[in-house]
């Protein structure tokens, strides 16, 4: 949820600008390491069988072309005719529930609202119907409204087209709607993975207990927020041990020295911290 977040989703769609590059590990996608995929072999992936939707529709729409122009050259290897290109770009805008499609795929992202070009995005990045979407930020911007309504629209599509979906966010609320599965990451090292259900009712890692002990409760006029002292970390020079030692309330001598091993807090749920460690290993 914090730290490493976009530049992680990139580099599963082996998208991370110069100078980054993926040093180790490997990215699995229906079977295949698209990490050792040529470069040909992973424009097959992007066109076919992952997407992404990015934070800013506004920033990612090109301003001098239509909006089904846009969508038609996400499409154009599959529809050779003008025709199908046009009935496929109709039925990738009807999709995301956008009314009047016919009329829309002729306008200009200037004339669309916010929320109606996050759809035109969305229908760009789902029209070939990939296994997998990465919606990096989707309703950035957007007021609660139209978020709730995007955030439907996803589950929506996971459904009718059978895709994946990984949702980036900062917004704890967006995730508990949403996601199944939750990955917490501070300073780009995922610190708690598990069952959304098992983190929000029982957070081990200090940091997440931090994420949600900061949420403002309209029922709770008194409850008290947490504040974490200091900043996050300068990446190019990450502290030793655990990376989020320095502001850890719990913070002990073997953190700074050693990073954590996983500890299994119950069936999937996952947390890397010292206090969860074997107690002959944290002693």
């Amino acid at each position: 949820m914090s730290g490493g977040k976009s530049v992680t989703a990139l580099s599963l769609l082996r998208l991370v600008p110069m100078p980054g590059r993926i040093v180790a590990g490997s990215i699995t996608l229906n079977g295949r390491d698209v990490s050792r995929l040529s470069d040909d072999e992973m424009r097959g992936v992007r066109r076919n069988e992952a997407a992404m939707i990015f934070q800013d529709a506004s920033n990612f729409l090109n301003p001098i072309f239509s909006i089904g122009d846009q969508i038609a050259e996400g499409i154009a290897d599959r529809f050779p005719s003008k025709r199908e290109r046009r009935a496929a770009v109709i039925e990738a805008l009807h999709s995301v529930r956008i009314p009047d499609p016919e009329r829309v795929a002729t306008l200009y992202p200037f004339q669309l609202s916010g929320g109606m070009q996050q759809r035109a995005v969305i229908a760009a990045a789902t029209a070939r119907k990939p296994s997998l979407v990465i919606a990096d930020e989707p309703t950035t911007a957007l007021d609660a409204t139209v978020q709730f309504q995007i955030l439907r629209l996803l589950e929506e599509l996971q459904t009718e087209i059978g895709m994946s979906l990984i949702l980036i966010s900062h917004d704890l609320a967006v995730i508990a709607s949403v996601c199944s599965r939750v990955y917490v990451m501070y300073a780009a090292e995922i610190v708690e993975s598990g069952p959304t259900r098992d983190i929000y009712r029982n957070p081990a890692h200090p940091y997440t207990k931090a994420l949600l002990g900061s949420i403002l409760d309209p029922l709770e006029e008194r409850k008290p927020l947490t504040i974490l002292e200091g900043a996050m970390p300068d990446l190019s020079a990450p502290p030793q041990g655990c990376r989020f030692h320095p502001r850890c309330p719990a913070a002990m001598p073997i953190c700074s020295q050693a990073k954590p091993p996983p500890a299994t807090i119950s069936s999937g749920h996952q947390v890397n911290c010292w206090l969860h460690a074997e107690p002959a290993v944290a002693a």
